[in-house]
């Protein structure tokens, strides 16, 4: 206890701190030494022992500065300000005891004593009874302390130990106050208040203070490196442990004056390191820049960069950072050349610090100059030309930018407001004429000319610059000002003899004026006069004309004429668009022929899309159309994809889909006929209802089709088609006149039940294949059930599309279910019935103007079945109409002609007849019409009506056929009637109606959804149907191809 009392009476100690402290003060200070950053006075003392004992500052992450108290008892934290300096709080915080007490905190912490004392009374008066109250009493107790108004100091912690405000700090600092008031008896009953542990510790602590006060005294005052560097040595732990930055930054101090740098900058850079609390942050500045004067430029870059992380929200701090860093930077910047690349990174970071260095700024922004970095040029020269509006140097820099870039206009607009035009009266002369010619560039003609008229103005010696000269009579003419031109034009022509380099151009620019004025033709004895001295471009121009005069003439329709100046114009120029409009011309005049060489020619020249459909448009046109097809298939295999699709193109002219798409070089993207070469899928459901006799000529069909195509090789396509059908023909009536009715007359019974409803059902495999001569194949049989065995059918066809076809086939015959499967004879155990027709057909049209054209029909079948007698047909059909184009869609029209005759009437349901329509002659004759929605739409519908005049005859029949073994004489006189007996000849005249549609849409890319409906009552009977469709396609598609044939 003696010790410490001895130790605190030691005055000296105390007393020269702060002297040392002031004089590092002055050292630092501008105009004592040579660095800048001035030094906190260091103050040390048993306020700062009892500051770092009884608080605990640390860093948190939001970079402030938090206090924390280790009493558990009225735990209060506060984050301190980021300021560097303790200002007075803002007027509106003024009544906030929290900011107050914060700002206290702070101010103590760097040593503003006097105003903590300040702002700790201010908190303590806003507080209510309580622990902010008391922490602000203890705040002001601190301050009281460092003030040296110990007995002030005494009076408040004795007040807060009464009132049992964190008793241990409180107890701790009224002992050290009453020791420095020499109160050394009643600092004894303080200390006897502690518990051991903390006696010792004080005891400790202090031991240790006074033995580094006197080392740390001992050293300064010796002033030589030895002492300093021993007390280093000495006291290493607390310098890693950062306690008493102060004393080691006056160590580091001392050394930096004896010459000892090196070991200097190590204590500097180990105190930055360190967390600097309170009023030991005024260190960071000063030993910043110590270790930063030693350090390379990139390190010391990097810890300035650290540094500010630190700092953030500490404005001052974050200041003096920046002037170091613009120091640093100036030093550097100082020993590079402009045309370094560091150079330009630098030069953006001392702007940045000091925005008002325009002479840094202008080398800068010609060094960008010349490096053809106009961004940055730009931003430089004009932010010094916003500052000083006279500096000529960034005028004449923006100006030269402005001009390089093409940016004449605002280069223009800068050099008129210049102070002293006449400076820059050449470069506006330059300027102008770049406008002109920009202008001339840019085709507007009319500030070309003004353009022109101002350079006049300011360099009138220039009129007569051919280069100007060029520009103006070009300008006039596009201006259309033709006549002045001409004479401009003209001008020029004479200035030059015919070995000027400019008699072409002028002599080119007559010819146009001569054309624009309607005077085309006066241009031809002009080139023609001189058509031996002419040059390649010249004869080009006077081919030019020519196929421009050739060009009117066809489009004014004078074809004649076009053809004579067209012909010139191939003779004298290798254009490839005359050769094709002397083709277009010989072909529209109706020779294709003559245009077929031209075609050709063009096609050899440039095979591509545009002529290869230039060929083949005329060459459809030829008779013969064996060299069309030749054409067609050698351009389908061309290497070129350009001519592949116009073989495409023609190929969907042709209705060939399948080829179009297979030679297209994308399958049609893009087209109609896109994806046609890939596979799709049919399916629906369909009726159909025949009118008649109950169980007999009657017929219900419902069909469920099901057919998927699959597209082949060279416009081949394979379908296979599974129909399932439901026929039903109603209930027979009792005892119904059918079969062998006479064996019911003869013998009164009944032997077996007829059909009246039976599933079935129908396949065929079919191969097509598309081409300049059409092929169809079908191979199935006829509706698998019934009580007759199913029969083969077939059909083989070979044609040209709108020409000529010719088919062999053989097929089933559906008017009715006798006809289509067969019967059961009610009256005996026999069956007949399952007709089916073999035969051919053939077809012929002929075209007989460019819209109307004559088709021709006939065909022959053997009609024939399972116990039915044998039968034979012949048809014909006539047809005149025209097609013509109705808002895209295909309206057909005409006058129809359709006979048939056969050979025996067998339109029955007695045994031995095959129950189809068969009168001995049919005849129907009147208009029809057809309308077929518009290509290449995401939905196709076909329209099909027609009314005529019916008239036919049915010749007398025997009731039965096709019986043997009966004995007429063994049967009763009904039976025998009946059996001998023969239906009536029939007749009939009455107006006849078809009708029919189909429709279908598109309803994804992938599906697509139809409809059918249709009536026809050509026949002794009426026939009417309706379906739906459902299609499938593989691959999608924008649009349908085909019209028509569900």
């Amino acid at each position: 206890m003696l010790f410490i009392w001895t130790a605190m009476n030691q005055k000296s100690l105390p007393t020269i701190l702060p002297a040392l402290g002031f004089l590092l003060l002055l050292w630092n200070t501008p105009g004592f030494s040579q660095d800048t950053l001035p030094v906190p006075p260091v103050q040390p003392g048993l306020s700062g022992v009892l500051l770092a004992q009884a608080v605990d500052v640390r860093r948190e992450e939001s970079g402030g500065l938090t206090i924390h108290r280790r009493d558990e008892q009225g735990d209060v934290q506060r984050t301190a300000p980021t300021r560097f300096q303790p200002i007075v709080p803002p007027l509106e915080q003024t009544r906030d005891g929290g900011r107050m007490l914060e700002a206290g905190w702070d101010a103590f912490g760097l040593g503003a004593h006097d105003q903590a004392l300040a702002f700790f009374e201010e908190a303590a008066g806003l507080f209510p009874p309580g622990n902010q109250r008391n922490e602000a009493a203890l705040g002001r107790a601190y301050a009281l302390t460092a003030l040296e108004r110990h007995d002030q100091a005494v009076s408040v912690l004795e007040g807060l130990l009464q009132a049992g405000y964190r008793p241990n700090e409180v107890r701790a600092a009224l002992f050290r106050a009453l020791m420095q008031a020499d109160q050394l008896e009643r600092a004894e009953a303080v200390l006897a208040g502690l518990d051991d542990e903390h006696q010792q510790d004080l005891r400790r602590q202090e031991i240790q203070r006074l033995r580094f006060e006197q080392d740390l005294s001992a050293a300064l005052q010796a002033r030589q490196t030895q002492p300093l560097q021993d007390f280093l040595d000495t006291h290493r732990a607390w310098l890693d442990q950062c306690r008493e930055p102060y004393a080691f930054f006056q160590a580091s101090q001392a050394l930096r004056e004896q010459g000892a740098r090196g070991t200097a900058r190590e204590v500097a850079r180990k105190l930055l390191s360190c967390p600097l609390q309170g009023r030991e942050q005024g260190l960071f500045v000063p030993l910043l820049q110590r270790v930063i004067t030693g350090l390379p430029f990139d390190q010391a870059q990097r810890e300035i960069a650290r540094q500010r992380k630190q700092m953030q929200g500490r404005d001052a701090a974050l200041a003096e950072l920046a002037r170091l860093e613009l120091e640093l930077f100036q030093r550097r910047i100082a020993d590079l050349s402009p045309d370094d690349p560091e150079y330009a990174r630098l030069a953006e970071q001392i702007l940045r610090l000091a925005p008002d260095d325009d002479a840094l700024r202008l080398i800068m922004a010609w060094n960008c100059f010349e490096t053809r970095d106009d961004t940055c040029a730009e931003e430089l020269f004009r932010d010094v030309h916003r500052r000083t509006p006279a500096n000529v140097s960034a005028l004449e820099g923006l100006v030269a930018l402005l001009e390089r870039q093409g940016r004449t206009d605002e280069a223009i607009s800068l050099a008129e407001g210049a102070p002293s035009s006449e400076l820059f009266l050449p470069v506006l002369t330059r300027l102008y004429r770049a406008e002109a010619a920009r202008f001339f560039s840019a085709e507007d003609h009319p500030r070309t000319l003004h353009w022109l008229d101002r350079h006049a103005a300011i360099a009138p010696d220039d009129a007569d610059d051919p280069e100007l000269l060029a520009l103006r009579s070009w300008a006039l003419f596009h201006s259309d000002r033709h006549e002045q031109a001409l004479d401009v034009f003209a001008t020029r022509l004479a200035r030059g003899g015919p070995e000027a380099p400019e008699e072409e151009d002028a002599l080119m620019g007559m010819v146009a004026s001569l054309q624009a004025l309607g005077r085309g033709q006066e241009a031809i004895p002009l080139l023609e006069a001189r058509r031996e001295q002419l040059t390649a471009e010249l004869r080009n121009v006077l081919g030019t004309l020519y196929c421009t005069l050739g060009n009117e003439e066809f489009t004014a329709g004078s074809l004649d004429q076009a053809v004579v100046y067209l012909r010139h114009c191939v003779d004298l120029t290798p254009d490839i668009g005359a050769v094709q409009l002397l083709g277009w011309s010989l072909y529209q005049l109706g020779d294709p022929q003559g245009a077929h060489d031209h075609f050709l020619e063009a096609f050899a020249q440039q095979p591509d899309q545009e002529t290869a459909e230039a060929v083949l448009t005329n060459a459809r046109e030829l008779d013969n159309r064996t060299a069309f097809w030749t054409l067609l298939e050698e351009m389908a295999g061309h290497v070129s994809p350009h001519v592949r699709t116009a073989a495409a193109d023609a190929y969907a002219t042709e209705e060939l889909p399948i080829l179009a798409a297979q030679t297209h070089p994308e399958s049609g993207r893009g087209t109609c006929y896109a994806n046609c070469d890939s596979p799709w899928l049919d399916t629906g459901v369909q009726y159909r209802g025949v009118t008649g006799d109950r169980g007999l000529s009657r017929l219900n069909e419902l069909s469920f089709p099901v057919q998927y195509h699959s597209p082949a090789a060279h416009g081949g396509k394979w379908s296979l088609r599974v129909t399932p059908r439901l026929l039903n023909t109603d209930k027979a009536p009792q005892d119904a006149y059918m079969g062998s009715f006479y064996s019911f007359l003869d013998q009164d019974r009944q032997r077996q039940s007829p059909l009246d409803q039976v599933w079935v059902v129908a396949p065929e495999v079919v191969y097509q294949r598309e081409g300049r001569h059409r092929f169809e194949a079908m191979l199935g049989a006829t509706s698998l059930g019934g009580p007759i065995h199913a029969l083969p059918i077939f059909h083989l066809g070979l044609g040209q599309e709108n020409d000529w076809s010719l088919e062999l086939r053989q097929g089933s015959v559906s008017d009715s279910l006798l006809s289509s499967i067969g019967q059961k004879d009610p009256y005996s155990q026999a069956t007949w019935g399952r007709v089916v027709h073999s035969g051919l057909k053939t077809r012929k049209t002929f075209d007989l103007t460019t819209s109307y054209w004559l088709a021709a029909e006939a065909e022959y079948d053997y009609y024939w079945g399972e116990n039915v007698a044998e039968n034979h047909s012949v048809a014909g059909n006539l047809s005149l109409g025209r097609t013509d184009d109705l808002r895209g869609m295909a309206l057909t029209s005409g006058l129809s002609l359709t006979a048939f005759h056969f050979q025996n009437n067998q339109n029955f349901h007695t045994f031995g007849h095959g129950g189809y329509f068969s009168p001995d002659h049919f005849v129907v004759a009147g208009p029809f019409v057809r309308l077929q929605s518009p290509r290449c739409k995401g939905y196709w519908f076909d329209l099909y009506a027609s009314l005529g005049w019916m008239d036919y005859v049915s010749e007398e029949a025997p009731h039965y056929r096709k019986i043997s073994g009966a004995a007429p004489e063994t049967m009763n006189t009904a039976a025998r009637n009946d059996f001998q007996g023969k239906y009536p000849k029939e007749s009939k005249s009455a107006l006849a109606a078809a009708m029919n549609l189909q429709a279908m849409k598109l309803i994804t890319k992938n599906w697509s959804f139809g409809a059918t409906a249709g009536i026809n009552n050509a026949s002794d009977h009426t026939q009417w149907q309706a379906g739906l469709l459902l299609q499938y396609l593989f691959e999608p598609r924008e649009a349908f191809f085909s019209r028509g044939d569900f």
